[in-house]
């Protein structure tokens, strides 16, 4: 039965649904979701922007050479970019409900991993682009790769400080504050274009802006850590009260999410530094620009898959398969439509889009980059939850495997299609490895939550 009073309240049958929708775990996700979307798309928006504000400035080929710096620079961090993201979430999840005290170790741990990882490449990165960094992105200034290494710096500041905010569901505080950085990053850009139209302004603003965002979001990180848990404190020594097998565990965990990093080199950075190598700076823009744009599929499925690793460690410490085998069905019965929308109208409106990103006529060049980019970018959308399926877990060497397995798809299929069609088979095998790996991973992890319920039924209670 429902009721409505004098002052236009809805009925409390509809009030009583909507309190259960939003106290679920479907509801908790579009709630995360919803500040996830803000967080990265404010860094989208910003990414898009830049790429406009150097289009138009200094040229489509100065953004391809641009473009060749950040992969140079990215590909030689990989190498010493231990991915601690993945094992301060699961692990910290697991320890927050257990020892607050051990879950502080947990942070320790992987802040010190992170660091200390950091200082290393900053130490090999100077000598190593004097020798052959400017070289390598087409005759750009080493001072421009040198400065661009900051931008790199700053990941491992931010990385630990945004899985304690996350597992602390300070979601929309992350969003806040990423959207108000994100906004200075971009002005300082502007300026740096308007002072000196050059790319070592570009860097320099960039770096400054990274920077400035990760200081941030660790002095936030600290400040909540103690308000949600006043008798502890991010900087008392506490790595001690993690046990020993559970440190081994992380640093396992680390080790594999640093070998996605490779896959990560592949999908991007590699066909940069392949194009420019073989093809030249222009053709090397033309597929940034369509792969920029081909990307927002991508980052529509983005949100729900950074605010659904939390959720999903949590529900499986606790052994609660049956809800998150549900909360799978339900958030892809809902991000399916939205990915089908979104590819339709990229289709629809791709040449005024790449006219207005690739500062002119001559970006319509870049059509089917766009296309392929876009198909590849809707595979793994299609699946978003996959690769956190398995982190959760604890699964991360099979997700290491496939990846690796799908880069070297890639990277075979660049050498064979980029000599002949240039940033089209570049875009060619982008898709073909982005099927590939997230149609393995996504088959690997349905059968992992199905295993896993059927043994908790055959539990005896």
């Amino acid at each position: 039965m429902t009721r409505e009073d004098g002052r236009g309240r809805r009925p409390a049958g509809l009030r009583g649904l909507a309190g259960r929708l939003k106290r679920s775990e479907l509801g908790g996700l579009a709630g995360d979701t919803g500040y996830m979307t803000v967080t990265q798309g404010s860094q989208l928006g910003a990414d898009l922007l830049q790429i406009a504000l150097i289009t138009h400035t200094l040229g489509i080929t100065q953004y391809g050479r641009f473009s060749l710096v950040v992969a140079f620079v990215t590909i030689v961090s990989t190498f010493f970019d231990l991915r601690v993201g993945i094992a301060a979430t699961t692990y910290g999840a697991r320890q927050l409900r257990r020892d607050p005290r051990a879950a502080v170790g947990v942070f320790q741990l992987s802040y010190l991993i992170d660091l200390s990882s950091g200082a290393v490449f900053a130490g090999v990165v100077a000598p190593l682009t004097l020798i052959v960094g400017s070289g390598v992105v087409g005759g750009v200034s080493p001072e421009v790769v040198l400065v661009y290494t900051l931008v790199l710096l700053a990941r491992h500041v931010e990385t630990t400080p945004i899985a304690v905010l996350r597992l602390l569901d300070r979601m929309k505080l992350l969003a806040l504050m990423t959207f108000v950085t994100e906004s200075a990053r971009l002005a300082l850009v502007f300026a740096a274009l308007q002072a000196e139209k050059s790319l070592l302004a570009v860097a320099a603003a960039v770096a400054v802006g990274k920077l400035g965002a990760g200081t941030v979001k660790a002095l936030l990180a600290f400040r909540v850590f103690v308000r949600a848990y006043p008798g502890e404190r991010l900087t008392r020594a506490s790595i001690g009260h993690v046990p020993a097998d559970e440190r081994q565990a992380i640093l396992r965990t680390v080790f594999h999410s640093s070998l996605l990093s490779y896959e990560g080199i592949t999908q991007i950075h590699a066909p940069t530094l392949v194009l420019g190598w073989l093809a030249g700076a222009t053709e090397t823009g033309l597929y940034k620009v369509g792969m920029a744009i081909a990307s927002v599929i991508g980052n529509v499925a983005a949100p729900a898959s950074a605010a659904i690793l939390p959720r999903l460690s949590r529900l499986w410490s606790e052994e609660r398969y049956r809800e998150l085998r549900r909360l799978l069905r339900q958030a892809t019965l809902i991000s399916l439509p939205v990915i089908v929308v979104v590819y339709l109208l990229l289709l629809a409106f791709r040449d005024p889009m790449l006219e207005l990103l690739g500062g002119g006529p001559v970006a319509k060049a870049a059509g089917t980059v766009l296309l392929l980019g876009a198909a590849g970018q809707a595979v793994y959308a299609a699946v978003f939850w996959r690769t956190s399926v398995l982190l959760a877990a604890y699964r991360t060497g099979t997700v290491a495997k496939v990846s690796l397995a799908g880069g070297a798809l890639q990277i075979g299929a660049l050498i064979a299609l980029v000599p002949s069609v240039g940033a089209e088979g570049a875009a060619l095998a982008y898709f073909l490895s982005r099927a590939a790996i997230n149609g393995a991973l996504g088959y690997i992890a349905v059968r992992t939550v199905d295993s896993a319920v059927k043994a908790a039924e055959a539990a005896p209670s």
